[in-house]
């Protein structure tokens, strides 16, 4: 009985010390890179998720920010072009409508600006 206990003792000893160690003195270092830096078929994949959400709720301005990720310009185009590469990839049918759905509400919603001419 008396092992079990140390046993016992020593791991929650090392588990604290380990947490204390990893959350506190040392804490994992955070990576400054852009999502836009993201692999092609991982930023699909987020537009995707972003897709899939604005399918669920609706909320176009939620769905703009979340693609603003990828592209700050442009989210716009940060749908057609995940939307291309899905197509290219072999995306669901289902995926793709989702995708191209959102990327024609994006279109619908921005703005018209006219540059002057010569």
């Amino acid at each position: 009985m008396a092992r079990k206990l140390i046993f016992l003792v020593v791991f929650l000893l090392s588990l604290a010390s380990g947490l204390a160690y990893g959350w506190i003195i040392q804490p994992g270092l955070r990576s400054q890179n852009p999502a836009s830096c993201l692999r092609e078929d991982f930023r699909a994949d987020y537009a995707l998720m972003a897709a899939e959400v604005y399918g669920t709720d609706g909320d176009l301005d939620a769905a703009a920010a979340r693609l603003a990720v990828l592209n700050p310009d442009s989210p716009t185009e940060a749908a057609l072009l995940a939307a291309a590469y899905a197509r290219k990839a072999g995306y669901s049918v289902n995926d793709l409508e989702l995708m191209m759905a959102l990327a024609r509400e994006l279109q619908a919603s921005a703005p018209v600006t006219l540059e002057p001419g010569p």
